[in-house]
C-alpha cells in the first residue's frame, strides 16, 4: 500500500519502515505536526468486512495501559487514533531496522539474542497487568545499531483483559506462531508466548521465511524439534526447546523467568561426552616383577560428534604421575573415535615391595 493514500491526522509521514508478514502491519516513520517531534507509527490494517471494528475500537481505553508499559524493550506510546479501515498507534522515535538473523549469525549471537527477548518477556510478565505478546515473530523483533532488541508488532496482543485490534478481530490467527491455546480461543497465560518465542528460535535456527508459506509443525500441530534442529546444536538446547514449543502449556516453563533461568548456562554447540566403562578397575599382582594388564573402553554416546584425546594418570591426591617412571602405561595413548579399548599395564618390577 502507498503510504501515500495514507494521510494520518496530526503526523507527517516520512517514510514506510517496514511490514510485518501478509502487511496486516505497516511501519511508518513520520513527525508530530505540533512538536516536529520524530515518531513511528504502527498501522494495522482491516478488511472491509472488518470495518466495524476499527469504527468500534476504544482507544481510551487501551492507550491508557499501553503508555503504562514501561520496559526498555518497548518503544513508548504517545498516542492512537483509528482511520481508513485501519486502527494506529503512535510510539517514541528510535532508528530501527528488522533483526536479521543470517547463516553467518554464530550460535553465540543468538543465544545473546535470546537472553535479551527472554528479558523483555519476564519483564511484561511481572507488571500488575501481564502483557502477553501473543504473536512474537521474527516479523516482529527489531533492533538498533548498538544490538539492543525491540518488540514492535503488538496488534494481537493483550493486556490485561484488553485486546489490541487483530486480536480483536481474531484475524491470521492460523499462523504457527500463535501458541495452540490462543488458536482455539483459550486462556492465555505466561506460557504463550514461550510457545511463540520457540518456534521463532527454531525458524532461525533452519534458516526459514517466515513470510513464505512453510511449517514447522506434524499433522498432529506438535514440533519434532529434534528431527529438525541442526546437528551443531547441542542436545541440551534442543530439550530447553522441545519444552518452549510443547503443544501443551502444562510441558512448557512455567514462565520466561523460569525460562531464562534454565537458559543461561546452557551448553550452546554439540560437543562430545567421554564415558569410561569400567570406571573402576584393580590390579592384584602374585608375584614382584610380574605385568598386570587390564582393558577399558572409551565411548562417546554423542551423535555427530567425533572423540579424540590422550592418556594421562594421576595418584589419588591428583597430581600427575611421572611418565618417566614407567610403571604405568596406556596402549594406545592418543586415541580417536567413538569407542575404543584401551589397554591398561602395570610393571610391577618398577614398584617398590
Amino acid at each position: 500500500m502507498d503510504h501515500h493514500t495514507f494521510s494520518p491526522p496530526s503526523y507527517d509521514l516520512l517514510r514506510e519502515i517496514g511490514r510485518s508478514t501478509g502487511d496486516r502491519a505497516i511501519y511508518y516513520l513520520a513527525t508530530a505536526q505540533t512538536s516536529q517531534q520524530k515518531v513511528i507509527i504502527s498501522r494495522y490494517l482491516f478488511p472491509e468486512n472488518k470495518s466495524d471494528l476499527v469504527a468500534s475500537f476504544n482507544h481510551a481505553a487501551i492507550l491508557p495501559r499501553l503508555k503504562a508499559i514501561k520496559n526498555e524493550g518497548i518503544l513508548a506510546y504517545l498516542d492512537g487514533f483509528s482511520i481508513n479501515n485501519s486502527v494506529c498507534f503512535v510510539q517514541e522515535y528510535s532508528d530501527l531496522t528488522h533483526l536479521v538473523i543470517s547463516p553467518q549469525t554464530s550460535l553465540q549471537d543468538l543465544y545473546q539474542t535470546i537472553i535479551q527477548i527472554l528479558k523483555i518477556l519476564a519483564s511484561l510478565q511481572s507488571s500488575s497487568s501481564p502483557v502477553f505478546d501473543c504473536h512474537l515473530s521474527p516479523d516482529s523483533i527489531w533492533t538498533d545499531e548498538t544490538g539492543k532488541l525491540y518488540l514492535m508488532d503488538f496488534g494481537y496482543a493483550q493486556i490485561g483483559e484488553q485486546l489490541m485490534p487483530l486480536a480483536m478481530a481474531k484475524l491470521g490467527r492460523n499462523s504457527e506462531f500463535f501458541a495452540p491455546e490462543n488458536q482455539r480461543n483459550r486462556p492465555l497465560t505466561t506460557k504463550s508466548d514461550l510457545y511463540s518465542l520457540g518456534v521463532t528460535i527454531i525458524y532461525w535456527l533452519l534458516q526459514k521465511d517466515a513470510g513464505k508459506n512453510t511449517t514447522i509443525t506434524g499433522s498432529d500441530g506438535s514440533i519434532n524439534v529434534a528431527g529438525l534442529i541442526p546437528e551443531t546444536v547441542s542436545l541440551e538446547w534442543i530439550e530447553w526447546l522441545e519444552k518452549m514449543a510443547a503443544i501443551s502449556p502444562k510441558d512448557r516453563f512455567r514462565d520466561a523467568e523460569t525460562a531464562l533461568e534454565n537458559f543461561q548456562d546452557i551448553y550452546l554447540e554439540r560437543s562430545a561426552d567421554l564415558q569410561i566403562r569400567p570406571e573402576i578397575i584393580s590390579f592384584k599382582a602374585n608375584r614382584y616383577g610380574e605385568i598386570l594388564s587390564e582393558t577399558v573402553t572409551i565411548f562417546n554416546p554423542v551423535p555427530n560428534t567425533n572423540l579424540s584425546g590422550k592418556i594421562y594418570f594421576q595418584d589419588a591426591s591428583s597430581r600427575m604421575i611421572e611418565r618417566k617412571s614407567n610403571w604405568l602405561t596406556a596402549k594406545p595413548s592418543h586415541f580417536e573415535g567413538n569407542k575404543v579399548d584401551i589397554q591398561l599395564m602395570v610393571d610391577t618390577s618398577k614398584l617398590m615391595a
